[in-house]
């Protein structure tokens, strides 16, 4: 619905077959700076995940 530079406001509704809404819901998130990874900064490799 709306942004600023740190804060975002989100809005959703479903409907069903009828086209009647039957759910509804609003969001207010604010923007943060992600926390360090710790493990990287001590030299700790993350196993990878394989998708084959």
């Amino acid at each position: 619905m709306h942004r600023t530079k740190s804060m975002a406001f989100t809005e959703g509704t479903i409907y069903d077959e009828a086209g009647l809404a039957c759910a509804h819901a609003t969001g207010t998130f604010k923007y943060v700076n992600r926390a360090p990874d710790r493990a990287t900064e001590a030299g700790i490799v993350h196993p990878q995940i394989s998708t084959d």
